[in-house]
C-alpha cells in the first residue's frame, strides 16, 4: 500500500534539534489534551478510551505496513481472550476482570499494557494473605510470573508471542509494587511494557517505562499522585522509517529526547498522544493495585492489650483495652485515628467515633455467664488501614463440641475456649491450645484400625451476632502408620459444631 504523504514536522523544532537546543515540551499540547479528556471521563469508561486512542494509531499504523485492520482483531484474539478473561492460575491468583472486550481491544500495543495493570492487582491481592516466592502460569505464547519479596514487594511480568495471518507479536511486560507505605505515607511504583509487531519487512514497536508516585492522607485515601514517563517509538514501512523518543509527566509536560530524521509531525503527535494516554492508564493501573494491599491490612498491625483476661471476664465487669498501631515496614506508630465497633454482648464506653492512636477504650462485659462481645478496631493513617478483633467473654463459657465426617465421631465438652482442653472420639484425641479465644493450635494423636496417627494445626471459632461460638476449624496435617511400619501423610479438616451448655463445675 503506497505511503500516505504526512506533513514534516515543523522546521522550527527540526532545527532546534539540529543544534541541540530541544524545546522543553514540543508535543504538550497534544498530550495535555489527551490527558484532560481522560479525566473528563467517568473512571469506568477510561480504559476503554485509552484502548480506543492505542487501536487508532496502531490500526492506522497497519494499513501503512499493508496489513488489513478488519482482519487484526482476529488475529489477535488468542492473545486478548487470556488478558481479559478471569482466569485461576496454580496459586490461585485470579486476573481481575476489564471492561473492555476481546474485539475492543484490536491492538497489540493495548494487550500488553492492560495485562501488566490486570496482573499486578491480581499478584497484590494474591499477597495480602501473606503468600511469599515467585508462581508462573503459562499464557498463550508465553507466561505470567508473580514474585513476592519478603517485605512484601510484588514484581509481575507477562509475556507473550506468536504469528498469525502474517502478523507476528511479541509482548513483554513488568511491574514493582511496594502496596505499602513508608514513613512520610508515599507509594513508589514502576513499570516497564515493550511491544513489537512486524508484517514482512514492516512494523513498529514501543517502548514504555512508568514512575509512579503516590501520597495517602491521614485517613488512608489516596491524597495526590503524579507520574513521569518515557516512550521510544518506531514505525517502519516502504523501508522509511520513523522513530520518537521521548518523556513526559502527568502534568502534560513533553520533552523531545530522540528522533529520525524522516519522522513526520503526525507521527510524533500520534505517538505522544498514545504514551500519554498509556501512561495514564498504567499509572492509574498501578495505584489502583497498591491500594488494594494497603486497604487490605496487610500494612499496619493493630494491637488491642485488655487490663483483664478477655476469656473469663466476671459479669458486668469494667476493664479497659488499650489500643495502638504500627507500621509492618518499620515498626513505627503509625498515628493517625482508631475507630471501635463492638458487636455481640457488653457495652462500649466509647460513642464509636474516631479518636487519634493510641487510645483506651472502656469496656462493660455482659451481665449473663457464657457471654461474648467481639470488640474491632480500625486503624487509619498515612501507613494505610490496620484492623484487629478480640472477643471479651463471661465466665468462660462452656461448650460441647460434635462432629463426624466419615467414620470419624467426636462429642466432647470444652470447659473454656481460653484454657486449653481436649476433644477425644473415634480413638483419636485433639490437644487444643489457645492463642485467645478466637484461634490457636492443636496436636493430635491416637489409634484407630491397627492404624497410628500422629499430627498438628491450626484452629478458629466462629461466632454469632451476640459473641456466642458456633464452630471451630481445625486444619492441619497428620501422619499414619501402619503396623508395619508404612507412613503416610493425610490432611485434617474438621468443623466442630459447638453449642453453649451449662459451665463446669
Amino acid at each position: 500500500m503506497p505511503r500516505p504523504v504526512r506533513t514534516l514536522l515543523p522546521a522550527l523544532l527540526i532545527a532546534a534539534l539540529l543544534t541541540g537546543c530541544v524545546p522543553a515540551d514540543p508535543l504538550g499540547p497534544a498530550a495535555r489534551e489527551v490527558l484532560e479528556s481522560l479525566e473528563a471521563l467517568d473512571p469506568a469508561d477510561r480504559e476503554a478510551a485509552v484502548i480506543t486512542i492505542a487501536a487508532r494509531e496502531e490500526l492506522a499504523a497497519w494499513s501503512e505496513w499493508g496489513v488489513d485492520p478488519s482482519g487484526v482483531p482476529g488475529a489477535l484474539a488468542t492473545l486478548s481472550d487470556w488478558v481479559l478473561a478471569e482466569r485461576e492460575a496454580p496459586h490461585e491468583m485470579q486476573l481481575a476482570s476489564l471492561s473492555a472486550s476481546a474485539t475492543d481491544i484490536g491492538s497489540a500495543f493495548g494487550i500488553g499494557f492492560v495485562a501488566i495493570g490486570s496482573l499486578g492487582k491480581s499478584g497484590v491481592e494474591y499477597s495480602n494473605e501473606g503468600a511469599r516466592g515467585t508462581d508462573t502460569t503459562g499464557t498463550p505464547g508465553g507466561s505470567a510470573t508473580v514474585s513476592v519479596g519478603a517485605d512484601g514487594t510484588v514484581s509481575t511480568t507477562y509475556t507473550a508471542g506468536g504469528a498469525e495471518g502474517g502478523l507476528s507479536v511479541d509482548i513483554s511486560a513488568a511491574s514493582e509494587i511496594q502496596p505499602c507505605p513508608d514513613a512520610d505515607g508515599v507509594v513508589e511504583l514502576s513499570a516497564e511494557v515493550s511491544v513489537r509487531v512486524g508484517v514482512g519487512s514492516a512494523g513498529g514497536s514501543i517502548e514504555l517505562e512508568v514512575e509512579t508516585t503516590g501520597r495517602l492522607d491521614e485517613t488512608a485515601a489516596l491524597a495526590s499522585s503524579e507520574y513521569s514517563y518515557r516512550q521510544q517509538h518506531s514505525s517502519t514501512a516502504d523501508g522509511t522509517g520513523e522513530f520518537l523518543d521521548h518523556s513526559g509527566n502527568s502534568a502534560g509536560q513533553v520533552t523531545v529526547n530522540r528522533w529520525s530524521s524522516k519522522a513526520t509531525a503526525e507521527f510524533a503527535k500520534g505517538a505522544a498522544e498514545m504514551a500519554a494516554s498509556l501512561a495514564y492508564l498504567v499509572s492509574h493501573d498501578l495505584l489502583a493495585a497498591a491500594e488494594t494491599g494497603w486497604t487490605s491490612g496487610r500494612c499496619v498491625d493493630v494491637t488491642l492489650t485488655p487490663s483483664e483476661d478477655p476469656g473469663s471476664l466476671e459479669p458486668e465487669a469494667n476493664i479497659t483495652i488499650d489500643a495502638d498501631a504500627h507500621a509492618r515496614l518499620d515498626g513505627q506508630a503509625t498515628g493517625g485515628t482508631l475507630f471501635p465497633t463492638l458487636s455481640g454482648e457488653g457495652d462500649l464506653g466509647s460513642d464509636g467515633s474516631r479518636v487519634p492512636a493510641p487510645a483506651t477504650f472502656d469496656y462493660r462485659a455482659a451481665d449473663e455467664e457464657g457471654r461474648t462481645g467481639v470488640l474491632t478496631v480500625e486503624s487509619r493513617s498515612i501507613r494505610g488501614v490496620g484492623r484487629a478483633s478480640i472477643p471479651l467473654t463471661t465466665g468462660g463459657g462452656a461448650y460441647i463440641a460434635d462432629v463426624t465426617v466419615d467414620e470419624y465421631t467426636a462429642h466432647d465438652t470444652i470447659c473454656s475456649l481460653t484454657e486449653p482442653f481436649e476433644i477425644t472420639g473415634s480413638g483419636l484425641t485433639f490437644s487444643f491450645t489457645p492463642a485467645g479465644e478466637g484461634s490457636g493450635t492443636f496436636r493430635m494423636s491416637g489409634a484407630r484400625y491397627d492404624l497410628t496417627f500422629v499430627g498438628d494445626g491450626d484452629y478458629s471459632v466462629s461466632h454469632d451476632a451476640d459473641g456466642v461460638a458456633t464452630a471451630l476449624h481445625a486444619s492441619g496435617d497428620s501422619t499414619l502408620t501402619t503396623p508395619d511400619g508404612i507412613t503416610a501423610d493425610s490432611p485434617v479438616d474438621l468443623q466442630y459444631t459447638l453449642t453453649p451448655t451449662e459451665p463446669c463445675e
